[in-house]
């Protein structure tokens, strides 16, 4: 945390500066209290005296509130820095994690650490630089007075604070578990709330609403119960302090009227003394609730710190791949599995494709199509066998420069909320309005882009939700075309467009960039055939490779897909 709130250290420092200068202040009180008891009232009414001592007062109240407001301003400047700082880097880990550590943290617990954690480590930054410096600069200030002014009450004060430990100790020690337990039960509750919102029309489409109201409310209800239970910890320590605290005000005030009644003291000093105690213990107050706060800030900055630490199950490298494929792309005996599956996703898979060549991968659903495009993007690494780029094992590869060579458009479709050209400049942020018109032509996104009269200024939705499935594919293509890379890999990206459009982006798309290499990804005969060369996948192997008319002759399963598609109404 030191590293974020290092940039803020100066008025951090005056802060705690101004805090402890409100609390002398508040501390100087009681002793002019003690003399206008003394000196202005019981030893003769020094009407005088009683003026300048209340104005003295006055004064010293009006430049505490000062410090005060002045600590509040600066503490509020340091902790909004730090908590910016912190969440920057957290949003920036976040971008640069690649696909197991998101899956390993999950999205709901991501969101968690990047608001609420974030917010309750700033809380923790503000209240160790204003309340625990606040709390034990009295709590050190009253106890140093009371020993100067009556060492025989200071003693009874004193007594009360073995107990009043105990039991924030305890308090501490019960409550980390559950402030654990909350920011993991936040979790949940943002993980489900992420889920059904991305896909409310499939949970209306079946009617679904009443039993994810259900799963929300059950996750809302574990959350409120774990709320309850630390509030309910709060709760019963306050009463236990407090008794704490008036027991020792009680025997105070005898132990007081006892060394008056003696002649051993004075009423002011004893109002004083009292005022001291009171003081004293009412920190003890402060310092149980500060104690929860700091331990729930506590627990978020460790559960931030793991995401800011996380190492990264991708390791970059260090050697630049070309702009363009030069040699090609080779696969050497490749396998990849996913965290808990049972078998491989990929199996032993060989395959080279040369520089400019279009070659498209098919196969049943599971064979490992989308996971081939996602180890060529390196979003995740092989378990075994290589990937080369031009000869550079992509492990060894800068992921800029693999990215750079290398444009995926996936086969869900991300779409942002802004406007059409604020979608294909993703592709090329200084790209022209000439350019953006360019793109779109050879994505076949023109032909709708051209029927708003807002044109590339038409808004889009969240995650394209004004646009149908289709629209938002040929945008996709649109920030491919944009970019313009050395690869491109089309995984099953043209699925929502009918065979004509498909065809006509396709053609746009070879004709536009007749040096890039392509791979297209497909479930459609008709897709692949668009490709020079077929790569047939079954269960996480290559079973076959060839032209259409190769392997409609030489191989059943190709024959199989073909006949099955023309059944469906599809074109081989």
């Amino acid at each position: 945390m030191w590293q974020y709130l290092r940039p803020y250290l100066t008025p951090a420092l005056l802060a705690i500066l101004a805090m402890v200068g409100e609390v002398a202040m508040d501390l100087a009180q009681p002793g002019l209290l003690s003399r206008i008891i003394d000196e202005g009232i019981l030893g003769g009414v020094d009407l005088p005296l009683i003026g300048r001592l209340g104005l003295l007062m006055l004064g010293l109240a009006l430049l505490g509130g000062a410090m005060g407001a002045a600590c509040n301003i600066l503490v509020q400047y340091a902790g909004q820095g730090m908590g910016n700082r912190l969440r920057k880097a957290c949003l920036g880990k976040i971008m640069g994690m690649s696909a197991p550590d998101l899956g390993r943290f999950g999205k709901g617990a991501l969101i968690t650490r990047a608001t609420n954690d974030i917010e309750k480590a700033q809380a923790l930054a503000m209240m160790l630089c204003r309340g625990l410096v606040r709390t034990c600069a009295m709590l050190a200030g009253s106890v140093a007075l009371l020993l100067w002014l009556a060492p025989s009450l200071a003693m009874i004060a004193l007594g009360s604070l073995p107990p009043a430990a105990l039991a924030i100790w305890l308090l501490v020690r019960a409550c980390n578990p559950l402030f654990a337990r909350l920011q993991r039960g936040m979790d949940s509750l943002n993980a489900l709330l992420t889920e059904d919102l991305g896909a409310l029309r499939v949970i209306k489409s079946f009617v679904r609403e009443a039993h994810e109201a259900r799963r929300i409310g059950k996750a809302s209800h574990e959350l409120m119960r774990l709320q309850v239970r630390a509030l309910l910890l709060m709760a019963l320590m306050n009463p236990l302090v407090n008794a704490i605290i008036y027991s020792a005000i009680a025997l105070i005030l005898l132990q007081g009227a006892g060394d008056v009644a003696q002649g051993s003291g004075t009423t002011g000093a004893v109002v004083a003394a009292l005022t001291y105690a009171t003081m004293m213990l009412h920190s003890l107050l402060m310092l149980t609730f500060l104690m929860g706060g700091i331990s729930r800030g506590l627990v978020s900055w460790r559960r931030i710190r793991e995401v800011l630490s996380c190492p990264g199950a991708i390791v970059d490298g260090s050697q630049d791949l070309p702009p363009a494929l030069a040699r090609g792309i080779e696969l050497r005996d490749v396998s990849f599995s996913y965290p808990g599956s049972p078998r491989p996703a990929l199996c032993g898979v060989s395959l080279t494709i040369r520089p400019g060549e279009r070659v498209a991968i098919m196969g049943a659903t599971g064979c490992g199509k989308s996971t081939l495009a996602m180890l060529l993007t390196r979003c995740h690494d092989v378990c075994s066998g290589a990937i080369l780029v031009d000869g550079v094992d992509l492990r060894k590869a800068r992921i800029q420069s693999l990215r750079d060579l290398i444009t995926l458009v996936p086969q869900r479709t991300e779409i942002f909320s802004g406007t059409i050209a604020d979608n294909l400049r993703l592709g090329k942020p200084s790209a022209s309005d000439s350019e953006l018109w360019a793109a779109a032509r050879v994505s076949c996104a023109a032909e709708f882009i051209e029927r708003d009269p807002r044109g590339l200024g038409a808004p889009v939705a969240q995650r394209g939700a004004s646009l149908s499935g289709g629209q938002r594919q040929r945008l996709a293509l649109g920030r491919a075309a944009l970019r313009g890379s050395g690869v491109m890999i089309l995984d099953d990206s043209t699925s929502a467009l009918d065979l004509r459009t498909e065809a006509a982006a396709y053609k746009a798309l070879f004709a536009a960039f007749p040096r890039s290499t392509f791979v297209i990804v497909a479930q459609r005969v008709a897709t692949a055939r668009h490709a020079g060369r077929i790569v047939l996948l079954d269960q996480g192997r290559v079973a076959a490779s060839g032209t259409h008319d190769e392997l409609l002759s030489s191989s059943p399963l190709y024959q199989e897909i073909c006949r099955s598609q023309q059944w469906a109404g599809g074109a081989a």
